[in-house]
């Protein structure tokens, strides 16, 4: 799987597992979409010519994410930044 350009509500292009949750693929994919538009990317150094490397897609699929709801202004990622790219560099 990987996030480039601009993701939006065609699931089409990404691939999951039979039985797994399509939507919240597509809510973690945002995530990472979300953090490389961050001025300083916290995942520069895993991303290549735009695409993501498997470890930062492996800590995607498993750190804790709460949901956001619509309409409510948030003062950062629904998940910790910090123990993600921590979790990454451990790969």
């Amino acid at each position: 799987m990987s996030v480039s350009g601009d993701v939006g509500t065609d699931l089409s292009g990404y691939r999951v597992s039979p039985g797994a949750d399509a939507i919240a693929a597509w809510y973690r994919a945002g995530m990472l979409w979300m953090m490389k538009m961050f001025p300083e990317s916290p995942l520069a150094q895993w991303t290549h010519d735009g695409e993501f490397d498997d470890a930062v897609f492996d800590v995607a699929a498993t750190i804790p994410m709460k949901k956001m709801a619509t309409g409510i202004v948030y003062d950062g990622p629904p998940f910790d930044v910090e123990e993600f790219v921590k979790r990454v560099a451990a790969k």
